[in-house]
């Protein structure tokens, strides 16, 4: 595949999958993977990630968190986000501990609102 005009390739990076662990680049066009192998070319990429030595995952999901302990989604999602998480699910409770008042369905709708307006 080509790599002309590029968002980036990572190259040389150890690749986790559910099949092993291997040396090899990822192309990385229009926001999405294009190509996954080994000595991709970089020739007409915006940018080159040399991941030499580090591990390359597809996305790493935490099945099991409470962003009720932390101070908003914004910071929960960017912390995530930071430490290579993709996607969280979180566990919601009522939050009557705390002063608000509703059933537990009412705080997985407001987090849910606050979640797609602040959410990384």
């Amino acid at each position: 595949m080509s790599s002309h005009n590029a968002d980036y390739i990572i190259s040389g990076g150890l690749v986790v999958r559910g099949t092993g662990v291997t040396r090899e680049d990822v192309l990385i066009k229009d926001g999405k993977i294009e190509a996954v192998g080994t000595n991709l070319s970089g020739d007409g990429v915006d940018r080159v990630v040399d991941a030499s030595g580090a591990y390359v995952f597809p996305g790493i999901i935490d099945a099991h968190n409470h962003p009720i302990n932390a101070d908003r989604i914004e910071t929960f999602s960017l912390s995530a986000a930071f430490g290579g998480i993709t996607t969280v699910v979180p566990f919601i409770q009522h939050q009557r501990s705390i002063g608000i008042e509703g059933t537990t369905l009412d705080a997985v709708n407001r987090f849910m609102v606050e979640a797609h307006e602040t959410s990384y």
